[in-house]
């Protein structure tokens, strides 16, 4: 006795959509609203946010501290835990009142603690 995997796939497959529903060769009824589902899950999940608790969002970092080595340094972040990583955005920005820019930086640290 051969069977067929295609057959037994689309035979477990329509079982798993609607168990009342006749084990036939045509495609399930429910798949197109199956994918719509799926694809409105994924929109939602592009607009969500990933809470980290290891790390940490600086703003306001001067330009002349601007540097991932002084940052990560005793005197500044470094004295609160072990930094695991540094990203600091290199697009600068400017209050309107003062003339200097100003940088900010994520700040991963190697646990949550730390980060407090």
């Amino acid at each position: 006795m051969n069977i067929n995997p295609e057959e037994q796939f689309q035979t477990t497959y329509n079982a798993c959509i609607d168990p009342a529903q006749q084990c036939d060769d045509s495609p399930p009824k429910n798949l197109e609203r199956h994918e719509d589902l799926i694809h409105t899950n994924i929109a939602k999940l592009k607009n969500g946010r990933i809470i980290q608790r290891n790390v940490i969002y600086v703003i306001g970092i001067e330009d002349k501290i601007a540097s991932e080595a002084l940052l990560s340094s005793d005197d500044f972040f470094g004295q609160y835990g072990e930094i695991v990583q540094i990203y600091l955005n290199k697009k600068g920005y400017m209050i309107s009142d003062e003339k200097k820019i100003y940088y900010s930086s994520y700040v991963t640290y190697n646990n949550n603690y730390s980060a407090c």
